[in-house]
């Protein structure tokens, strides 16, 4: 969670047997020094699944599972705590008069709803509550019209939408698509979305300005408009259909998601996906969390979730447009000037790691759809290759364009391989004007 200054982790398990009950404390990593520091143990028992939220001076904690199990059902939780990060001080939350659960839930900026649960139990509760941390207290909430267990919960700014399935063993969803309701706190009531083409069995959902964007491991998207309560059907995103559920947040400007390692970003106003998967950071994400308008992104070095393995954490902040690759709007002069400030730091060996994530940078519409087909002849830059240096920059002779010549290492055990490409300004696949585009390619052997 952030809190604005540190990103609060807490919880969950740090690797080891499965038998290991969750963990008690946490860990702090303070952006301005770029430190981590410890987070003391809970007042509460370890848990994964609780519901979390940052009241603006505390993290808050409730429910969740203990990573039990008694024959099928999961041991779950029905207590909670707030931490302060400036006292370094827990203290516990009141009974919220809920039975222990691992619910879905939502910040309103005011009060933490939860509601259901977000686990596969014989019994799926429809009640919740809303806790207030400045009064310290809950209420009572009115009963949800869905059961759900394999879902996520969104907050639009009026209404808590909560969006999945309900599933049972042998991972068997109980009606043909997911489903979902929301609810209002001012007026304490629900009502039933309309029928979704969501995938029921792996799916996630996350509000982008003023629509829920829902999509599943069948490579399906809708868009839900609460003024108009329908849905309208999206773009697909651009990775490979796998088995494995679909995680997403919203942070500032934009909703990013991850399926199966690979990561995508999806605009405002924008009717499609962005494959943004950084292909010399080849490990599985674990868990990402929205500060302001980027994405932290942990995961494990490995490609499957090896508790040995090495993690890392990156922040990732999206072009302020994919339209032309996400280039500055420039032209002429200005054109010829951005390329060659933008592309001078490249060429040093000390910016060599930063080579290759700015030229995906350059990716317009073409490059996107090049990407999706292996033999178009930009899989330089998209497959088992390691880049070692950008070799030449130079301006092509009667136009604004530059060709770039990047020398690159096959990983597969074919020897060293070169990239060119040509950058100039023009007209992408999609119609616009672009300042940039990255639309020619060819291989140089040797």
């Amino acid at each position: 969670m952030w809190t604005s200054s540190q990103l609060l982790i807490w919880g969950g398990w740090s690797g080891g047997s499965d038998e290991q009950p969750p963990e008690q404390d946490g860990l702090a990593f303070d952006a301005s020094s770029n430190m981590w520091g410890a987070i003391p143990p809970a007042s509460i028992p370890g848990r994964s699944f609780p519901a979390y939220a940052w009241s603006g001076s505390e993290l808050l904690v409730w429910g969740g599972w203990d990573g039990s199990y008694s024959g099928e059902e999961p041991g779950t939780l029905s207590d909670g705590a707030a931490y302060d990060p400036s006292t370094q001080q827990w203290r516990l939350l009141p009974p919220s008069g809920l039975t222990a659960r691992a619910p879905l839930f939502v910040w309103t900026g005011e009060e933490l709803i939860v509601w259901g649960t977000m686990l596969r139990t014989a019994n799926r509760p429809l009640d919740g509550a809303a806790y207030d941390p400045v009064s310290d207290s809950w209420r009572t909430i009115a009963k949800g019209p869905i059961e759900l267990t394999d879902a996520t919960a969104v907050w639009t700014g009026t209404e808590m939408i909560v969006f999945g399935a309900a599933l049972h063993g042998g991972n068997f969803p109980e009606t043909p698509t997911a489903i979902g309701a929301a609810y209002d706190p001012a007026t304490d009531t629900w009502r039933q979305l309309p029928e979704s083409d969501i995938d029921p069995n792996a799916n996630t959902a996350s509000w982008l300005e003023n629509r829920l964007i829902a999509w599943d491991y069948s490579e399906h998207t809708s868009a839900y408009s609460p003024g108009s309560d329908a849905w309208a059907s999206l773009r697909g995103p651009p990775v490979d259909a796998c088995e494995d559920v679909p995680t997403s947040v919203t942070a500032e400007g934009f909703v990013f998601g991850q399926l199966c390692g690979e990561l995508v970003v999806m605009h405002p106003g924008e009717d499609a996906w962005h494959n943004v998967t950084r292909r010399d950071l080849q490990f599985w994400p674990v868990e990402f969390a929205p500060v302001e308008d980027l994405v932290v992104v942990l995961g494990y070095e490995s490609y499957f979730l090896d508790p040995g393995a090495s993690t890392r954490m990156f922040a990732f902040r999206p072009p302020s447009s994919f339209v032309c690759g996400g280039f500055p709007g420039v032209h002429g002069a200005e054109l010829a000037g951005a390329v060659a400030a933008r592309f001078e730091l490249l060429r040093s060996d000390r910016a060599v790691a930063l080579a290759r994530p700015e030229i995906e940078d350059l990716l317009s519409p073409a490059g996107e759809a090049a990407f999706e087909d292996p033999a178009s002849g930009l899989g330089g830059l998209f497959t088992d290759v390691a880049l070692d240096r950008i070799v030449s920059i130079e301006p092509i002779s009667g136009t604004d364009g530059y060709r770039v010549i990047v020398r690159l290492y096959d990983l597969a055990g074919s020897g060293m391989l070169g990239e060119e490409l040509t950058l100039r300004a023009g007209t992408n696949i999609s119609g616009e004007d672009c300042a940039l585009l990255v639309d020619d390619a060819g291989v140089v052997e040797g």
